[in-house]
């Protein structure tokens, strides 16, 4: 009798899911299901890289998220904030999307879990193409979030290894990295220059009343 969905036992306090099914692919379809929740516990839980390739070989889908987390991180994200940097290297050279790691709260947060440069160096390290953007709102590339803190050396760096795509691509407010720049300038531009107009204005009320006195005094 044919059954594709999956029976639940209890042993010892645990639920055990059992799937049982007589297709060959739903079989591979569960086996694969089974490894990607098992390889996210692995790495929330901080297990070793051993264990964490047992998984992925199993055909875990490395780029999956949990689907009870709110921050929908894949296993890539989560081994980055606890610190696993073995994992992060192992999930990188793994073939795991590195979109996940150009998050706005990623590099940007308070405090972020990596640098920009601290990111870049990693991504070179690892063989991971630099033609990415994050997944994320924003949509930033490597070069918008050097550009946002102003690191002019891993700008340079990062502008040896990208295309000519990454360069003009734009965010989703339509602001390439340089973009990000002016703007960056133009928030501090204003300030000064409204000052100087303020002055101005004192200035000219200044002048305006010595002129009115000597008219009176005439």
């Amino acid at each position: 009798e044919r059954n594709d969905s999956p029976k639940q036992k209890k042993e010892g306090g645990v639920n055990i899911y059992v799937a049982s099914c007589s297709k060959e692919s739903s079989k591979l379809q569960w086996i694969r299901a089974i490894a990607t929740s098992c390889l996210l516990r692995a790495v929330h839980n901080s297990a070793s890289t051993e264990r964490i390739r047992v998984f992925a070989d199993s055909g875990a889908d490395l780029n999956a998220t949990d689907p009870t987390d709110k921050e929908h991180r894949p296993a890539l994200l989560i081994a980055l904030q606890r610190g696993n940097m073995e994992a992060v290297h192992f999930l990188l050279r793994s073939f795991a999307r590195p979109h996940c790691l150009l998050r706005w709260r990623t590099l940007q947060g308070m405090p972020p879990a990596l640098r920009p440069n601290e990111l870049l160096e990693l991504l070179l390290n690892d063989g991971v193409s630099l033609n990415v953007r994050g997944d994320d709102v924003r949509k930033w590339t490597i070069l918008h979030h050097l550009c946002y803190v102003g690191d002019v050396e891993g700008l340079e760096t990062a502008l040896k290894h990208v295309n000519k795509e990454t360069v003009l691509q734009k965010d989703s407010e339509g602001d390439t990295a340089f973009a990000i720049v002016l703007k960056r300038l133009y928030r501090y531009v204003p300030s000064s220059t409204k000052r100087n107009e303020e002055e101005e204005k004192e200035n000219g009320k200044a002048k305006e009343e010595a002129r009115k006195k000597r008219e009176r005094g005439k």
